[in-house]
């Protein structure tokens, strides 16, 4: 095995992604330590015969990666907060033209963003486990190793080393992952060598060369939990994509659940269709839920799937009823204009809201993408008890917020330490909740709805479904970074 420490002296990363110019790069890519390596190696004036040293490391596989969580800086928008928060903006002197005969005035300003993440760990190491350098290899990246000053931006300043017993890892390159970092290759450092002799320092910019799939890894055997990870109501995701016809809205997910629900009755090749899929009597049955394109700067709120969630404990009878009504399944049609062309996601996804990861990873503050509908009305204090002249005061265990929790726990999740209620999410993409649709008919009774934002005592794994509409995708929750704190 083979180990790599980068420490970040300050705590921060200032790093720019290499598809977003404007957002932190977190965790740092392969590809940008091996760069930095090589940029030390030239800068420090090594001794030639080291190169052989990066040209082993090239050739190496990806290499498994441990990082801890990071918080983006955030940026007021039309006075929103958002996780997806790009850096704020600043206006630099712009760099004189040398080249040109006259020098640039001093007094132009060009706009920059200086992306930057705090860091939940100030360490983060890049494992190759099968990787057995020789004794000459080991020598030459230590000395390269100690050259390395910063990481990304000059701002980043590290200290990079060689070390025997790193952290367990928490990303291994797989071909179904979520995360697409670049990784050096064979031949990279000859790549690197011809092309900035055939340009200029401020014009030397590599291309993106491989990129490589990562995934989480499962927590180890045997390894300690910082806290149980409870039983839920629901389990696996049946993820399908829309491929073509009419495009929907976030505020309209009632008419695509609605008709998904209907699809599945009719296919069904059992009928009348069991309780499982109809929801009837008191068996646990599945849920479904439309996923939007939400937590992204360029997040619009449009559906780009749905997922249908299995209940756990589901017979097996039950499940080979349900994947016979979805074999085969490449039309939804439906009330409400919905007509889409869809296919089931079993391989990769270019969209993150269309992975299962995106909606089950471990996280202990959650935030909703639809609005969560109320199980009872809030009881608020008669006239003359409330001591508040402005906010409404309410019967101890009926305030809304206690319902939410006592919500959390009707589907086996714990009882949450904070729980914060606003019309407007804290997701980009996301609309207020009071232009959604909350009834899935006309002659429902209305019953109050609200985006939450839920902090638990630990991480819990999701899908996180909450409400009285919670298995038709109201209450639907997604995972927020760890150090992601609840607003005031």
């Amino acid at each position: 095995m083979f180990a790599i420490e980068i420490e970040f002296l300050t705590g921060r990363v200032y790093a720019t992604d290499f598809r977003e110019r404007d957002v932190p790069e977190w965790p740092p890519h392969p590809s940008r330590l091996f760069y930095a390596l090589v940029a030390a190696f030239y800068e420090s004036g090594l001794e030639n015969d080291l190169r052989n040293a990066l040209i082993w490391l090239e050739q190496q596989k990806p290499p498994e990666i441990f990082a801890g969580d990071h918080a983006v800086r955030l940026e007021s928008v039309e006075g929103r907060r958002f996780t997806d928060a790009t850096a704020p903006r600043v206006f630099v002197p712009i760099n004189d033209d040398y080249s040109s005969k006259f020098a640039s005035s001093s007094l132009r300003r060009k706009e920059r963003r200086f992306p930057s993440a705090w860091l939940a760990s100030d360490r983060v190491h890049f494992i190759w486990q099968e990787a057995e350098p020789d004794a000459s290899t080991l020598r030459a990246l230590r000395r390269i190793a100690s050259q390395v000053s910063y990481l990304g931006h000059s701002a980043s300043v590290v200290r990079v080393a060689i070390i025997e017993s790193p952290r367990d890892a928490t990303l291994k390159p797989t071909p179904r992952g979520d995360t697409l970092l670049r990784v050096p290759t064979p031949g990279r450092l000859e790549y690197l060598d011809r092309e900035f002799a055939r340009s200029s320092i401020r014009q030397f910019r590599p291309d993106t060369g491989h990129v490589q799939r990562y995934g989480p890894i499962e927590r180890r055997e045997g390894a300690e939990a910082s806290a149980p990870t409870p039983t839920k109501s629901f389990g696996e995701m049946i993820v399908f994509e829309r491929e073509g016809g009419v495009p929907d809205r976030s505020e309209s997910l009632l008419s695509v659940t609605s008709a998904l629900r209907a699809s599945l009755l009719d296919r069904s090749p059992v009928q009348p269709a069991p309780a499982s899929i109809s929801g009837h009597g008191d068996t646990s049955h599945i849920a479904y839920i439309a996923l939007p394109f939400v937590n992204h700067r360029r997040a619009d709120g449009s559906l780009k799937g749905f997922a249908i969630v299995l209940p756990r404990g589901l017979s097996e009878t039950d499940q080979l009823i349900i994947f016979g009504a979805l074999n085969g399944f490449t039309e939804l049609r439906g009330k409400g204009g919905v007509k889409w062309q869809i296919r089931r996601c079993v391989d990769e996804v270019a969209l993150a809201t269309l992975s299962e990861y995106t909606w089950t990873k471990e996280a202990r503050v959650w935030a909703s993408v639809s609005p969560v509908l109320l199980d009872r009305f809030p009881k608020p204090l008669k006239t003359g008890e409330s001591t508040s002249a402005n906010a409404p005061e309410y019967k101890p265990g009926d305030s809304p917020e206690e319902i939410i929790a006592d919500a959390c726990e009707r589907v086996a999740l714990p009882r949450p330490q904070a729980v914060r209620l606003h019309k407007n999410s804290l997701v980009l993409g996301v609309p207020p909740s009071t232009r959604f649709r909350l009834r899935r008919r006309k002659n429902e009774a209305p019953r109050p709805a609200s985006h939450a934002i839920i902090e638990f005592p630990y991480a819990v794994r999701g899908p996180v479904l909450l409400g009285a509409g919670r298995y038709f995708g109201l209450g639907l929750f997604l995972p927020l970074p760890a150090l992601q704190t609840i607003p005031l």
